[in-house]
Order: C-alpha cells, then sequence, then structure tokens
C-alpha cells in the first residue's frame, strides 16, 4: 500500500485539464494521519453542485477498507467512512474524500434502495432511475456490521438505469443485524451521457487497481467498482476521480490479511458527460 499512497498522492496534484462547460472541477480533503479505527470525512462544492462523490485509504495495508463512498441522499455533501478490520491496524492510516462539482441539471434527483436488516452474509440493494431518467452518479453505505463488512460492489448498469450495491461479511461472519443502502442520482436532461467500463485481468494478486478515463471532449460525472469473486476477502479500497480538473477516475481492492487462494477480477466504471 506504501507504493499506491506515492501513486496516488502524484495523481491528485497532476496538472489540470481545462474545465469544460457544466463542471467547475474536483475537490479532495483528507482525515488526520493516524491509527484511529474509525475514519469519516464530509466535503462539499463551495459554489456549485454535488455532481458526484468519491473515497479513497491511503495507509491501512490489508487491513482498513470503505464502508461508505457517494454523494449525501440531500447532496449537500458527500458520505465517505473506513474502518479498519475486527483485528485492527497498528499502523498510521487516512482516508480521502473527493467531490465533483459543476451545474447541475435541473431535474436531478436521488433514488435510494436498501436491503432488509438482517444476519445474511451477503447483502443487496438496488437504486433504479425512474421514467426516462439514467444514472449520472451513485453511492453505498454499509449500516452496522462492526468492521466485519466490506463493499465488494458499487456497480452500475450498462443501460444506466439503476445502481446495484453488494456488501459481503468477510470469512468469519458477523453474528448481528447490518443492511446495505444504494443511492443513485438521476437525470433525464444531462447531454451525452455514456458509462466506460475497464477491468483488470483476473489472477490471484493481493492488490488490484486502474484508472478509466472518459472520452474526448467530456467530463467525469460519477463512479462505480465490482469485484467479481473474492469470496468475501478483497474489499474495495479506491474509488475516486484522478485529479482536480481531469476527465479520469482510480479503482483499487486488496485481499484481507488472509489472503485469497483463488482469482478475482476488479472493475471500474466512469459515468461521462459532455
Amino acid at each position: 500500500m506504501r507504493v499506491w499512497a506515492v501513486v496516488l498522492a502524484v495523481v491528485l496534484v497532476g496538472v489540470p485539464a481545462p474545465a469544460r462547460a457544466g463542471f467547475t472541477g474536483a475537490g479532495f480533503v483528507a482525515t488526520a494521519l493516524d491509527s484511529a479505527a474509525v475514519k469519516a470525512r464530509d466535503h462539499h462544492c463551495s459554489s456549485s453542485d454535488v455532481i458526484g462523490a468519491g473515497a479513497a485509504i491511503t495507509g491501512g495495508g490489508d487491513d482498513v477498507f470503505l464502508t461508505a463512498v457517494g454523494p449525501k441522499a440531500d447532496l449537500s455533501g458527500v458520505d465517505t467512512a473506513a474502518v479498519e478490520d475486527q483485528d485492527g491496524f497498528a499502523g498510521q492510516w487516512r482516508l480521502y474524500a473527493s467531490v465533483i462539482c459543476g451545474v447541475a441539471p435541473v431535474d436531478r434527483k436521488v433514488v435510494t434502495g436498501q436491503s432488509a436488516l438482517s444476519s445474511s452474509s451477503t447483502q443487496a440493494a438496488t437504486a433504479t432511475c425512474p421514467g426516462s431518467s439514467r444514472v449520472m452518479s451513485g453511492g453505498a453505505v454499509i449500516v452496522g456490521g462492526k468492521a466485519q463488512v466490506g463493499l465488494d460492489d458499487l456497480r452500475i448498469t450498462a443501460d444506466l438505469k439503476a445502481v446495484s450495491v453488494t456488501a459481503v461479511e468477510d470469512e468469519d461472519g458477523f453474528g448481528g443485524g447490518w443492511r446495505v443502502v444504494a443511492r443513485a442520482v438521476c437525470t433525464a436532461t444531462l447531454s451525452g451521457l455514456e458509462l466506460v467500463t475497464a477491468t483488470v485481468p483476473a489472477s490471484s494478486s493481493m492488490m488490484k487497481a486502474l484508472g478509466v478515463r472518459c472520452p474526448e471532449g467530456k467530463h467525469l460525472q460519477g463512479m462505480g467498482a465490482a469485484i467479481t469473486g473474492g469470496g468475501g476477502q478483497a474489499r474495495l479500497t479506491t474509488i475516486m476521480a484522478a485529479t482536480d480538473q481531469g476527465p479520469a477516475m482510480l479503482v483499487t481492492a486488496t485481499e484481507d490479511g488472509n489472503g485469497y487462494g483463488g482469482s478475482w477480477t476488479l472493475a471500474g466504471q466512469a459515468v461521462c458527460a459532455k
């Protein structure tokens, strides 16, 4: 994770690209670098609207994972949270929050879906945009789980109609109740919406990372990520815009401390628009 922390720091301060109409940029803030077991960070747009949001963990090795990422339900800021696993982490780590800002479509609205509160080892929730509207960004929140439940998917469907979120208990399970919440930020009026997806080939690598870039002339609106395989032992650790003005995003995922013997894949998704 030390190498990835350096890469992330370099990307975040990369040379900005020119801003595009309706897009005012992305902002980044971070928690303190310390050994607190649970961290959360809010961020907001100072003079424009919240379009999308992301989060990233630096440090933490294979012992820290995301439990919330995406815009708040009222679009006033971002929901980002991360937690050390049940074994804890003795070192220092930091949680970044990113917010994508711009002039929002007038019909922008948030749709929420959630799973039932239960002790099921895997839970999923879907938020579907109504009528002709489509997803411009999305988010996920785990409620409960006490450091034993991690995000597996924040997946935007290929037709941009829904956000599907999956979370999985760790290998020794969690006896209490928990739920997962999916959020979709929807619009029917944003020009040129499209979903760009990239995937890391299947392997048993301990950590996986990739970037996804919007086509020329389009800018980033929202982000998604999905782990396939992993058996509940691979968790999302980054879903975030790559620079303050650029059209790209980053995704990382890491196996837990015990590792995973099989192969798994990681996909990143960028929602792009003119």
